[in-house]
């Protein structure tokens, strides 16, 4: 699909919309911006209009709400007509509103979830070294987490939480191909992103020890057992495995050449 002829959003760390190749200046306001990014998200599906009502009003009475909404509308609406003059955006039938299929819409997300499952599929397949390429592709699109600058959202923790996993468990596959495949430079920079993100995985604390030890790095290995041990026993009240304190007893007992 040409871009510059479709509606590209991206979710991925901070919102943004382009409209034919343009970029759309957001409307004002979190609620509006966020209704926006709803819609644009649920661009496949219609969504019932009290949906939208009990997503972003709550708390507020029927009519408040409907009024709202309707004004959250009205100005999407104006901010995408802003652009060019094209096919309405939005449509409204059976009580739902939807995108209108005229438009082609492509999004981030859409894009990161196609990239990891064909990663899944051929590393179930065919194996790991198959499916590098296509984790590689979900990763660099995660730029950050989903709808960033709506964090208090409700609707965005579920999404929020399942892209999260899924982005680490690419991460997870890539720095343990990189790892076997002994370019633990490569693997130490995705190991430090995965535990940023999940500090408590203690298979990968245990890679990234190793990869420290392997590139002659011994004080970085002992001090990533330290993390290790602290964060596990300041967060979650547990002591390292006996394999990760194992590891660290042989590196701290051995030379560098007598290691693993």
């Amino acid at each position: 699909v040409n871009p510059n002829e479709a509606i590209n959003c991206r979710f991925l760390g901070p919102f943004s919309v382009k409209v034919y190749g343009e970029k759309l200046k957001l409307p004002n306001g979190k609620k509006t911006m966020g209704l926006l990014a709803y819609l644009l998200y649920h661009h496949n599906k219609p969504i019932h209009r009290e949906i939208l009502m009990s997503t972003f009003w709550p708390h507020s009475c029927s009519e408040s709400a409907r009024n709202s909404l309707n004004t959250a509308l009205y100005n999407i609406r104006k901010t995408f007509q802003s652009v060019k003059e094209k096919p309405d955006l939005l449509l409204f039938k059976n009580e739902c509103y939807y995108l209108n299929p005229a438009l082609t819409v492509i999004t981030d997300v859409d894009q990161f979830i196609t990239h990891l499952n064909k990663g899944r599929r051929l590393d179930l397949s065919k194996g790991l070294e198959s499916s590098v390429e296509e984790y590689n592709h979900a990763v660099e699109l995660y730029v950050n987490d989903f709808l960033e600058e709506l964090r208090y959202e409700d609707w965005c923790d579920p999404i929020r939480d399942n892209l999260r996993e899924s982005y680490l468990l690419a991460l997870n596959r890539l720095s343990y191909f990189f790892f076997e495949s002994e370019l633990y430079s490569i693997a130490i920079n995705l190991c430090q992103k995965i535990l940023i993100i999940d500090p408590y995985l203690e298979e990968v604390h245990q890679r990234l020890i190793i990869c420290y030890y392997k590139t002659g790095a011994r004080d970085k290995a002992i001090r990533q057992y330290q993390k290790c041990k602290s964060v596990l026993n300041e967060e979650l009240q547990i002591n390292p495995s006996e394999q990760t304190t194992s590891l660290f007893q042989e590196i701290m007992g051995s030379s560098h050449d007598k290691v693993f």
